[in-house]
């Protein structure tokens, strides 16, 4: 194939040369002498405004002065000078094309009886591909062995790859070069080609995957015979990198080789191999069979060296520089394809495995079955099942423990599934996952149903909580969590009792999980949360009293808030009071003005240290960095934050409404509230 599309090039290019030398338009300027082989004469002449059309090629508007010199063996030496095609357009059978402007051509041609024996062809491409420059060089040597060189310097080509592909990649970043010689035979059909491609740079539409400065060495043999052909070779990729969604491979660090070999006879599909070596880590063996396309896939046992095998780009992922993993893994399979439908089935193994991120750390053995197939309507694949297994040895996810747990699993067409229920007996009760089932084709979806047969109980401590917050889960049956559209969710609602009070949580889910990036998104509603447990928590002050409310669209990214609707609400209570604390940092978040001022402040603050109320009703909400803080008690054109019980009760009012800050400086004024209070701790223990 690839002696055919050298001589069709170079035929193609010294063709039309020898046409117009031969035959030289009407406005051709002539300047030549005799034409005999015995005394070699000279010609030369001038053409313009010629176009002319090959197979998936026209060329218009050429511009050039052709020299045509015969020498005494009857060989046509043409030299073609300031050669210039105005437009070029190279055409596909799919139907695109490319148009190249302003192409440049020089060199030299000898030609005899009907053949090319030799060439030195230089071709300069115009826009879009300014720059490119290709050296088209044919040697006539010895033992009836032809030799072709294509050289490829200051390119960028990506624009021709968009162009016909479909625009599958964005254009690179870098020239790259490439060189290629191949020598074959007139009569053998025996072709080797020895190939270095420097410089490839390039990156994809979603800028998930790239590559930078790569370099490949290439070395091939093909033979010819009848309609057949075998070609065997080796490529080696040493230097560059390959980035994948964070991920990055150095292969001057661990260089990629790839040995193949590959058999085509007539109409039936090739035989082939190909065994793939990343330096020591790891190394794949593809076999292909004849009766129908199938891949044989083996990947033989090799030590899991993440740190190794795959960094993490500057700045992407930094938390993953942590991660620690061990083992042996390997893989096996067989995929097969016909009539546009393809199938793979075997298996996965991680023996020995070991996992350690942060608090997280396990020990466990993984045998994952694979049958998979493109098109399940109509596939080659079987309706069978394969099974498989995940066995934990022992994991800890901070305080929580797993131990010796046994998980068979299915794999049937484009889907897993756990064979039995699990019961997870943790420190905090007790989880039952019922069902589980995961699909990869059409798009990834993923369902677990969980039971909590009784309800679970647990603390979270945090360092900005003066004391462990106390949650309790309430039994549960039917909770699905969903995976679907890179969405993570659990439905339907899960009541919680938290505060002495009750929240639900109407809605949870986490959009693009595996991404630093991920959102969390929750809506929930909380009554007869007690405000002094709550107050307690956190150092604001004490307030007494029961509180109910809500929260829509909280929105969490990077650990921080970007958007929420808050709602909070005091219910009628034997107690209800506000210390002065509270009224002084409700009053700074909420810009409403010190309600202490002067001497009647003075004096309240004096004797009183907290206050009666009679109704809280505040609204929070954050969107497009914008924090808002108003009341939600309305009394003619006032707006209360807080509304005060009899004679010695202290009012709370949104003098700016809508008052409107940025959230930094709401965050700024909260961290002034909490430097004060621990000023204040520090003297109080001094």
């Amino acid at each position: 194939m690839f002696k055919k599309i050298v001589i069709y090039l170079i035929k193609c290019i010294s063709s039309f040369l020898i046409l117009l030398s031969l035959h030289p338009p009407a406005n051709a300027a002539d300047d030549f002498s005799i034409n005999t082989c015995g005394e070699p004469p000279t010609r030369a002449f001038t053409i313009s405004d010629v176009g002319l059309s090959f197979p998936f090629v026209r060329i218009a508007h050429v511009k050039a002065r052709i020299s045509v010199s015969p020498s005494r063996n009857c060989t046509w030496l043409i030299t073609i000078e300031k050669g210039r095609m105005g437009l070029l357009r190279l055409y596909l059978p799919n139907g695109k094309g490319l148009l190249i402007e302003n192409t440049e051509i020089e060199g030299t041609i000898a030609y005899r009886k009907g053949i090319v024996v030799s060439s030195h062809i230089t071709v300069k491409l115009g826009k879009p591909l300014g720059g490119t420059i290709m050296l088209i060089q044919k040697h006539e040597n010895q033992r009836d062995k032809n030799t072709v060189d294509l050289a490829i310097y200051n390119s960028n080509l990506f624009e021709v790859v968009n162009t016909l592909m479909n625009d599958s990649l964005a254009a690179g970043s870098f020239p790259f070069e490439l060189e290629i010689r191949a020598t074959f035979g007139r009569q053998i059909e025996v072709a080797t080609v020895q190939g270095i491609l420097r410089n490839v740079s390039f990156e994809d539409h979603n800028f998930e995957n790239a590559a930078e400065d790569l370099k490949v060495d290439l070395s091939a043999t093909a033979r010819f015979s009848g309609s057949g052909w075998r070609v065997k070779g080796k490529a080696e990729c040493s230097k560059g990198n390959l980035f994948s969604k964070g991920y990055v491979i150095d292969f001057a660090t661990l260089p990629l080789t790839v040995n193949f070999e590959f058999l085509h006879d007539g109409e039936i599909p090739p035989d082939g191999t190909a065994d793939i070596f990343l330096d020591n880590v790891a190394s794949v063996r593809l076999v292909s069979k004849t009766s129908e396309l199938q891949w044989e896939i083996n990947v033989p046992d090799l030590e899991v060296l993440v740190g190794r095998l795959l960094s993490v780009a500057e700045g992407v992922i930094p938390a993953l520089r942590e991660l620690e993993a061990g083992g042996s893994f390997k893989a096996q399979g067989l995929y097969r394809y016909a009539s546009g439908s393809g199938c793979l089935k075997g298996s996965m193994q991680c023996l020995n495995c070991s996992l350690l991120y942060k608090k997280v750390r396990s020990r466990f053995d993984v045998d994952l079955p694979v049958y998979l197939s493109n098109l399940p309507e109509g596939s080659t694949c079987k309706d069978e099942t394969i099974s498989g297994k995940i066995v934990l040895e022992e994991t800890t996810i901070g305080d929580l423990s797993l131990t010796d747990y046994y998980v068979p699993i299915t794999a049937s067409l484009n889907t897993w599934k756990l064979v039995d229920p699990i019961e997870f007996n943790l420190s905090w009760g007790k989880v039952v996952v019922r069902r589980g089932i995961f699909e990869i084709f059409p798009k990834p979806r993923g369902l677990i149903k969980v039971d909590i047969p009784d309800s679970l109980r647990f603390e979270f401590s945090h360092k900005d909580l003066a004391r462990p917050l106390k949650l309790e889960i309430e039994r549960a049956s039917n909770i699905d969590v969903l995976y679907q559209n890179n969405k993570l969710e659990i439905s339907p609602a899960v009541k919680l009792r938290v505060f002495s009070g009750q929240l639900t949580v109407d809605h949870f889910s986490i959009e693009d999980p595996l991404s630093p990036s991920r959102s969390l998104v929750l809506d929930a509603h909380w009554k007869g949360i007690d405000l002094e447990e709550l107050s307690r928590l956190v150092s604001f002050g004490i307030i007494k009293g029961k509180l109910f409310g809500e929260v829509k669209d909280l929105r969490i990214v990077y650990g921080l808030p970007v958007s929420f609707d808050l709602r909070l609400m005091s219910e009628p209570a034997e107690e209800q009071t506000i210390s002065v604390l509270a009224v002084r940092n409700i009053t700074q978040i909420g810009s409403s003005g010190n309600p202490f001022q002067g001497v009647t402040g003075a004096v309240m603050t004096t004797f009183f240290k907290e206050f009666p109320y009679d109704r809280i009703g505040i609204r929070c909400t954050l969107k497009n960095d914008q924090f808002s803080v108003r009341g939600l008690i309305k009394e003619g054109d006032t707006e209360y934050l807080i509304r005060k019980r009899g004679i010695r009760g202290i009012n709370v009012i949104n003098r700016q409404s809508p008052n409107v800050i940025s959230w930094n400086e709401m965050i700024r004024r909260l961290k002034r509230i909490e430097r004060a209070e621990s000023a204040k701790t520090e003297d109080k223990e001094r």
